[in-house]
């Protein structure tokens, strides 16, 4: 099996100047774990639910040592 197999055709983007909770909802809406992060139409990252995941932890100081 490849990885075109199974892959998804329709990629989800967002604005890197949206909300955590906007992309979280359009994640949710779309079944999708990960968003491309774009800025004036280009690539500028990759955001997932263990990103987001994580930072919520270090903010609330559960985790001490991220980024």
């Amino acid at each position: 099996m490849l990885v075109k197999d199974i892959m998804r055709k329709k990629v989800i983007t967002i604005n890197e100047n949206e909300s955590i909770s906007e992309v979280a909802r359009l994640m949710s809406d779309n079944y999708i774990g990960s968003v491309v992060v774009v800025l004036n139409k280009k690539i500028r990252g990759i955001l997932t639910e263990r990103d987001i995941l994580l930072a919520m932890a270090k903010q609330q100081g559960i985790l001490e040592n991220f980024w």
